[in-house]
């Protein structure tokens, strides 16, 4: 499937669900719900944040949790 194909909001939504799911608390479920998913890198997901506070959220509390996901 090329990247052309992909859907990143249902991509997204389908991650946050198993987020969800897997008991992420809801403050850091708050924060990525903030997020969109805009495209792929080598990989590597971009994701779009309102600011950098919730940047750093997520790169310092879920990110692990998001890349597993």
């Amino acid at each position: 499937m090329t990247e052309a194909q992909v859907e990143f909001g249902n991509v997204w939504q389908r991650t946050l669900a198993v987020l969800d799911d897997a008991g992420i608390p809801a403050p850091q479920r708050a924060f990525l719900r903030l997020t969109r998913f805009v495209g792929l890198i080598d990989r590597t997901a971009l994701l779009a944040v309102p600011d950098d506070y919730t940047k750093d959220v997520i790169e310092t509390r879920v990110r692990e949790q998001v890349t597993t996901a």
